[in-house]
């Protein structure tokens, strides 16, 4: 009875070490198994009290698996990560068991037997406890393997594009808009050639690499090629591997900062993508005061909104329900009009950039016109759903500071109880706590009521929203968005409707 009651108990705190390894795995992977911002989520206080949980009743994995927005995915990497981490796990615990072991042996050979068992119990209780704190040590020790593996997979993906000699590449980049530029495209020159885009938000250097192995075609004529970067050398080694013919720069700001370290290292990185390309042109939005003051020697093509010295200018004429319209100034000084189902004036910002790419490969303003009407709303960017008489708008993709300034600005638009729904902006550095101050104040003269979700930003988007002269008794504070959605779901707003505008949404590992 004794040795079972002993090994549920063992059992136990291994079945908790073992979900809060996979807990602490999932954090890794969405830190881009970059140990820096893994180390700073996992230390938090949120995360510790949910591993604690984890190791007291296992059963919890459950629970936050099902709150969980972007899942745990075993990829051939994280396997091969657990893998190592049982080994690892296997080998501290037959340490603990021979030191233990060792230490307690007195050479009577029944002693040794006790001690021995014993001692295999605490080896793994011990190594159950501590797997989930070690995984950059495991990273590490995976790390040749992962690097051939990695270099076979970019070698490939090198020989793919080289084959294809009549492909042009266009790389995309920003601190943001550049998914948003790359779906536009995809759209606007599949009207004309065989386009393919990186998927999703596929624009790190193996997603650009898996698309290229799993997607790229003889047939394709056109890549639209999202690059993304946390650190400088990024978007170049992207670059390297699919040797880009145009270049886009979208926007240049503030997003990343915990791991660039500067905005100079930020504007160094994505004019990595300018200082591939040769013969080709970069597009480059001259509405953004980072871009515009960076002098380079290539051809260049401007695009901006609300006037200006650039060669494609925007402008919105007018927002409805069903979208927007908007005209754009060609070189020529010719306009023509666009109709879009898109909202924000960023939206037409990105629209412009796309437009300015299509027309200086060749298609005629009315062939754009028609694939433009054809765009809807990538998910969770300023998408727009009908509730019965209410409106949500869903802008819950990764908020940026103009983004999110845009977006409140959409939201004055409308008419009823304008209702904001935000968490506020991560990932910005010593001056996310501004940043965040600042949306609250500019928030303040676009909506109604405020609902704040969580810890992380609640103080700084508080103290904008009362600087703005925010009504207190209008702001509420709930732990999650599901939260603060049945709050604004559950307000009488006698007989006005409601438009709730969902800014942004942190990714797992804040929550």
């Amino acid at each position: 009875m004794y040795y079972f009651i002993l090994g549920i108990i063992t059992l136990w705190v291994v079945a908790g070490g073992v979900a809060a390894f996979f807990r602490s795995l999932h954090i890794f992977q969405l830190s881009l198994y970059d140990p820096q911002p893994w180390a700073k989520r996992i230390n938090e206080r949120e995360q510790w009290l949910a591993h604690i949980k984890l190791h007291l009743a296992p059963w919890y994995i459950f629970k936050l698996k099902k709150q969980t927005k972007k899942r745990l995915v075993m990829t051939p990497r994280a396997i091969r990560l657990t893998v190592t981490a049982a080994l690892f796990n296997l080998l501290t615990g037959a340490v603990v068991a021979l030191i233990f072991a060792a230490f307690l042996f007195k050479g009577h050979q029944g002693f040794f037997v006790f001690v021995v068992v014993h001692s295999c119990f605490i080896g793994l209780i011990v190594a159950s406890a501590a797997t989930e704190n070690f995984l950059p040590l495991i990273n590490w020790l995976n790390s040749p393997i992962e690097k051939r593996i990695g270099d076979r997979y970019i070698n490939e993906a090198k020989e793919l594009i080289a084959s294809n000699s009549k492909l042009i590449t266009i790389g995309v980049t920003g601190s943001y808009g550049k998914t948003s530029v790359k779906y536009f495209l995809g759209t606007i020159l599949s009207g004309k050639w065989n386009t393919l885009i990186t998927p999703e938000s596929y624009n790190t250097t193996m997603g650009v690499v898996k698309t290229v192995r799993g997607s790229l075609l003889p047939t394709h004529e056109i890549f639209v090629c999202e690059m993304g970067a946390k650190k400088q050398g990024e978007i170049k080694e992207i670059c390297d591997i699919v040797s880009p013919k145009h270049a886009v720069i979208t926007a240049i700001g503030p997003q990343h900062l915990e791991t660039f370290g500067s905005i100079d290292n930020i504007i160094k990185t994505k004019f990595e993508l300018t200082d591939s390309i040769t013969d080709g042109i970069a597009f480059l939005n001259f509405g953004n005061d980072y871009i515009k003051t960076r002098s380079l020697d290539k051809t260049t093509v401007r695009y901006c909104i609300g006037g200006g010295t650039s060669d494609y200018c925007g402008n919105v004429t007018g927002v409805s329900e069903r979208g927007m319209t908007f005209d754009v100034t060609f070189p020529d000084q010719t306009v023509f009009s666009f109709e879009t189902r898109l909202l924000g004036t960023h939206s037409v910002e990105n629209l412009t950039g796309a437009i300015a790419v299509a027309h200086s490969l060749g298609m005629t303003a009315g062939e754009i016109a028609f694939q433009i009407k054809k765009i809807t709303p990538v998910p969770h960017r300023l998408q727009l759903h009908q509730r019965g008489d209410d409106l949500l708008i869903d802008d819950a993709f990764n908020s940026n500071p103009v983004g999110a300034a845009s977006a409140v600005d959409t939201l004055r638009l409308f008419d009823g109880t304008r209702i904001l729904i935000t968490p506020g902006m991560v990932e910005l550095g010593d001056k996310e706590y501004e940043l965040n101050r600042n949306l609250g104040r500019h928030a303040a003269i676009c909506c109604d009521i405020a609902v704040l979700i969580g810890k992380t930003n609640t103080a700084s988007l508080h103290e904008g929203l009362i600087q703005g002269g925010f009504d207190e008794n209008q702001i509420k504070m709930y732990n999650t968005v599901i939260e603060g959605i049945a709050f604004a779901d559950s307000l009488d707003t006698a007989g006005k409707r409601k438009i709730i505008l969902l800014e942004n949404d942190l990714p797992d590992d804040y929550n």
